[in-house]
């Protein structure tokens, strides 16, 4: 059901984030994870390891920043 489908998840590098971004992964899905903070955003994708995966750094609080993960996905 998910594989092939394109997921943009902001909140990724919280908890249940980081979880749902590998449950996606894994389900053949391709994700877009968002969050503020770089770093975790980098260990999140090298732990993923996959092709599948690209990152946003951004504030969700900000509507131009949401905007900028749009078109980025």
């Amino acid at each position: 059901m998910i594989k092939g489908k394109h997921i943009l998840l902001v909140g990724a590098t919280g908890r249940i984030g980081w979880v749902m971004t590998h449950t996606f992964i894994e389900a053949h899905g391709n994700v877009t994870a968002v969050g503020r903070d770089k770093n975790k955003l980098k260990a999140l994708a090298e732990e993923v390891d996959s092709t599948r995966i690209k990152t946003v750094s951004i504030d969700a609080t900000n509507p131009h920043d949401v905007e900028v993960a749009f078109e980025r996905a």
